[in-house]
């Protein structure tokens, strides 16, 4: 009888998480932002956002909501200004136009 020959396939799961920036920092890694960020938002008028660990760790774009009020924007973060957020620890964007305005929105990591 020949010997049973077991394959095994690596999850398919992980590399989409990977694109997607799901992925924890790698083991023994510090946070970006370990107390979590700051954010101010120009000419506000009840928006608020929240950008997480994992989205900061990023190595992709990424496109948060700014929410609240009676409208919402959306804010992309390029690859380049989450790794700019990591190492210098902040970084200034700009909202998506909604009803005839943007907001300019600086984050900043709490160290």
């Amino acid at each position: 009888m020949a010997p049973s020959r077991t394959r095994t396939r690596p999850s398919s799961l992980a590399p989409a998480l990977l694109l997607l920036g799901l992925v924890a920092p790698a083991c023994g890694q510090k946070p970006a932002c370990p107390g979590g960020t700051a954010v101010e938002i120009s000419g506000n008028h009840g928006h608020a956002l929240e950008l997480t660990p994992e989205q900061i760790a990023s190595q992709v774009d990424v496109v948060v909501a700014l929410r609240g009020g009676e409208h919402q924007h959306s804010v992309g973060f390029p690859a380049a200004r989450l790794a700019a957020l990591r190492e210098a620890g902040e970084t200034t964007l700009v909202a998506s136009s909604v009803n005839a305005h943007t907001h300019e929105v600086r984050v900043t990591c709490k160290r």
